[in-house]
C-alpha cells in the first residue's frame, strides 16, 4: 500500500469504550492483502490529514488531545460523535499539523481545513447503515467545513489496484 495517499479498506469494525485520558477508541482500517475475501468491505482514499474524533462538542486526536477549532468552523455540527480527519489537501500535512495543534486557532489557517467524515460511531449499526445516515447528516449540516469521504464497495483485486494508481 502507498503511504499517506494509499487506500484504506473499511471492513470489520470493532467498537470499544473510551476515556479522555487515553483518547477515543477509534476504529482502524484493515490492511489489504491480495487474495482476501472482499465481500463486505468498503474502500476510501487515505487522506493526508490528522485523525479527528468529533465528540459532539469538540475535536479529539487519537491520543485524546483537543484540536481547538474556531467556533465558526464547527457551527451547525451535530451534537453527537463523528469520526474523520481534519484535512487541507494532498501534500499539505505539515501545514495542517501545525495549524490544528495551535492552542489559539488562527482563522486564516482554519479556513483552509475541512473535516472529512468517514464514520458515524454506532456499534449497533452496520457500516452500510451508518454510511446512509452519514450522507443525510452531512448534507443536512451543509457546512463548507464538513464533507463526506468518498466510500466505494470493494470488488476485485484488479479494481483496487486501479483505484490505488
Amino acid at each position: 500500500m502507498k503511504s499517506r495517499q494509499g487506500l484504506a479498506i473499511i471492513g470489520l469494525w470493532i467498537m470499544a469504550g473510551w476515556c479522555l485520558a487515553q483518547g477515543p477508541a477509534l476504529q482502524l482500517a484493515q490492511s489489504y492483502e491480495k487474495g482476501m475475501a472482499l465481500q463486505g468491505y468498503w474502500v476510501s482514499e487515505k487522506l493526508d490529514g490528522v485523525r479527528a474524533y468529533w465528540t459532539g462538542e469538540r475535536f479529539l486526536s487519537r491520543g485524546g488531545h483537543e484540536y481547538r477549532a474556531p467556533e465558526w468552523f464547527t457551527k451547525g455540527f451535530p451534537a453527537h460523535p463523528l469520526d474523520g480527519e481534519l484535512w487541507m489537501g494532498r501534500g499539505r500535512f505539515a501545514e495542517l499539523s501545525g495549524a490544528v495543534r495551535q492552542v489559539v486557532p488562527e482563522d486564516n489557517k482554519w479556513r483552509k481545513i475541512r473535516f472529512m467524515v468517514f464514520d458515524l460511531p454506532d456499534k449497533e449499526a452496520t457500516f452500510d447503515q451508518r454510511l446512509v445516515r452519514l450522507r443525510v447528516l452531512v448534507e443536512r449540516v451543509g457546512s463548507p467545513y464538513m464533507a463526506l469521504v468518498d466510500q466505494q464497495r470493494a470488488s476485485t483485486h484488479e479494481n483496487l489496484m486501479l483505484r490505488l494508481e
